[in-house]
């Protein structure tokens, strides 16, 4: 049994209600298709959950649903509330609608955070910082206290361990990787990569090189670390992207190509192949196609009898949350700042 989000490293909660699930405060389940998911409380992303966890956990969630008088519900998707916890209960409903109801909500909330963060850091640079140092007594110290204050939860947000890595996949010579890190990482063009390109990603020690299944799963995470442009503009023209393509997770290399159009180092006429894109570089509407092709890819291997991979990623999930690199702030600072991100 895991407690741990996959994606954001934060508790996933606990309920009362699903005796052999008893992991989230928010399930979405599909009994037609066996799927469950535990939505995560902080980052609003569905963490798809062990194959053998899943059966009477479904069944559970079931009846609970049924028995639950208030409700909203659409033709094919419907939410159940029961005190704190709630179910959400997948049928066969219409990709937008499906991709609205997974990916709307925590979309909105980054959009909402990115853009507050930078209003902060803007604010607090020139109005805090000046009216501090130029002021005397109590303003002084007020307006160093919040640029500092700021500083450190800036410099903590940006260190917070996301991922271990190695380039073999073995135990042995794992490699921290950073927020910062994976915010520059880059897709590379790679003729003997399994799907023609590789993902770059930097950590406390260098430079690693991933290609494939992994490349797919690293990407989503990094992908989650950047602004994603306005849910209301970005969602149906990335879902009309992926629509285009036969398997979602061809779309990476599109992104890579259009990237390498808009390259400021390719002269007109040169050929693209030689260039590599940043994932910041990248469109809102690219970045938000791109992360939903990663989880539709790891979710299609899951289904198919890949649960390893997926055990995996969960196990050390638990493992970087327990990596201490809070050391910087109070436990009750911590506390507040995530009872507020969430809010």
């Amino acid at each position: 049994m895991y407690h741990t989000c996959l994606y954001c490293r934060t508790s996933l909660g606990a309920n009362e209600h699903i005796e052999h699930f008893p992991v989230g405060r928010r399930l979405a389940f599909d009994p037609a298709k066996g799927r469950l998911w535990v939505v995560c409380p902080s980052c609003a992303r569905w963490n798809l959950t062990p194959l053998e966890a899943r059966w009477e956990a479904i069944e559970e969630c079931e009846r609970l649903f049924r028995m639950t008088p208030v409700r909203l519900a659409t033709d094919r998707i419907g939410l159940a509330v029961v005190g704190p916890f709630s179910l959400v209960r997948v049928g066969t409903p219409p990709r937008r609608e499906l991709a609205w109801w997974r990916y709307g909500q925590r979309l909105r909330r980054r959009f909402q955070g990115a853009w507050a963060h930078d209003v902060a850091v803007l604010g607090t640079s020139i109005v805090a910082l000046p009216t501090g140092l130029a002021a005397l007594g109590l303003g002084s110290l007020g307006g160093v206290a919040a640029v500092s204050a700021l500083a450190i939860y800036g410099s903590r947000r940006e260190n917070r361990v996301l991922a271990t890595l190695s380039n073999d996949g073995a135990d042995a010579a794992r490699s921290i990787v950073r927020r910062r890190h994976l915010r520059a990482s880059i897709l590379a063009p790679d003729a003997n990569a399994p799907n023609g390109w590789t993902l770059q990603v930097g950590h406390d020690g260098g430079m690693l090189t991933l290609a494939g299944d992994r490349a797919i799963d690293v990407a989503a995470l990094a992908l989650a670390t950047l602004p994603p442009g306005n849910p209301d503009e970005v969602v149906d023209d990335a879902l009309v992207q992926l629509g285009r393509l036969k398997e979602p997770h061809d779309y990476f290399r599109v992104a890579l190509e259009r990237g390498q159009v808009r390259n400021p180092a390719r002269r007109p006429g040169m050929a693209t192949g030689a260039f590599s894109a940043t994932l910041a570089a990248l469109t809102p509407v690219e970045r938000v196609a791109l992360e939903m092709a990663a989880t539709e890819e790891r979710e299609r291997r899951a289904a198919e009898g890949e649960l390893a991979d997926l055990e995996a990623a969960w196990r050390d999930a638990e493992e970087i949350a327990a990596i201490s690199d809070n050391l910087l702030l109070p436990d009750a600072v911590t506390a507040w700042l995530g009872r507020h991100r969430r809010e």
